[in-house]
């Protein structure tokens, strides 16, 4: 089980099965570090797995939740808590807003997400093994994910950080 499979295949239930949906959020959240970084999969029964890197694993939970909120409106549940899986626990929102952290500390330069053990193309895990490599993919997710978090942030009131994650959009 991962972040990414996870996501993609909940876009396809949560029409009809909103409440699995929720559930499954909450359970991938619990396999993302306080840092915001996550585990790239997980083994359902040991709940272990390994913690690439890839350059869009911390997005996806950012995804996955926004599509939730489009679909169902439940804005409680960015007030839940979730466990982090090293320590501590925070709300939904707050464990989006580490995702979203997460990977703009990690940019190159030219302020592009460092593609480090991958992206989406799982076949590119040479390409940033020394710090080097871009990646497109997960900057455009970026500002997907950034925009969505502006229009979340302007449904809670937060027009300061809803000004903040246009502003990085904009570049």
């Amino acid at each position: 089980i991962g972040f990414r499979d996870s996501s993609q295949d909940l876009l396809g239930i949560l029409p009809n099965e909103p409440g699995r949906a929720r559930a499954r959020i909450k359970d991938m959240l619990r396999h993302q570090y306080r840092d915001g970084g996550t585990l790239h999969n997980w083994d359902p029964v040991s709940d272990t797995g390994p913690r690439t890197g890839h350059s869009d694993d911390a997005l996806w939970p950012v995804l996955a939740v926004s599509a939730y909120l489009r679909e169902t409106g439940d804005l409680a549940l960015l007030s839940e808590e979730v466990p982090y899986y090293d320590e501590g626990s925070d709300t939904v929102w707050g464990h989006m807003k580490r995702s979203i952290e997460y990977t703009l500390h990690r940019v190159s330069a030219r302020g592009i997400p460092i593609l480090a053990a991958g992206d989406w193309n799982d076949g590119l895990d040479q390409a940033g093994m020394e710090g080097k490599g871009e990646s497109t993919m997960t900057a455009e997710f970026l500002a997907w994910m950034l925009d969505d978090m502006a229009n979340i942030c302007d449904a809670l009131g937060e027009t300061d950080e809803a000004a903040r994650y246009r502003a990085v959009y904009g570049q």
